[in-house]
């Protein structure tokens, strides 16, 4: 497994795997309401693109193949970290996280910030983060959600 950061050409298939896992994995702690929200299939493409760029996500892939990704930005906030549905529990969501993480550490940072789903919420206390609120009022496309906020110092 290799990490790069994101190119443009890569939006089209980190779509369809954020698509795939909101809708087979998170549909768990989710009603269908709210996946259709979080992961519409009418997604702007354009707003998405442009998204991903900003937020220069790395890509844990095998060749051609992604695994996940994931984003650092420069206040240590995680915006997205994903991991492909049919690679849950395999190690990579770690792999990410400690590239995050020393990606952070060279930034000069001390802390990393997620808001984290109620599915994800698990792993990232695993790793050491610790909810700091819980967010019931978070409103995505009308549908309102739970989130953590969660802060892990490193």
């Amino acid at each position: 497994m290799q990490i790069r950061r994101f190119r443009k050409e890569d939006a089209g298939a980190l779509w369809e795997l954020v698509f795939n896992t909101v809708h087979q994995i998170n549909a768990g702690d989710y009603t269908e309401e709210q996946v259709d929200a979080w992961a519409p299939k009418n997604l702007d493409k354009i707003w998405w693109s442009r998204e991903l760029s900003e937020k220069s996500p790395f890509i844990l892939h095998t060749g051609n193949v992604i695994y996940g990704y994931a984003d650092i930005q420069e206040n240590g906030h995680i915006n997205h970290f994903f991991v492909a549905h049919d690679c849950q529990r395999q190690g990579k969501g770690t792999i990410l996280l400690n590239v995050l993480a020393e990606n952070a550490l060279a930034m000069g940072l001390k802390k990393m910030t997620v808001e984290a789903s109620i599915t994800a919420r698990p792993f990232f206390e695993h790793h050491g983060f610790v909810v700091i609120k819980r967010e019931t009022d978070a409103i995505l496309r009308g549908q309102r959600f739970c989130l953590y906020n969660m802060r892990k110092y490193i």
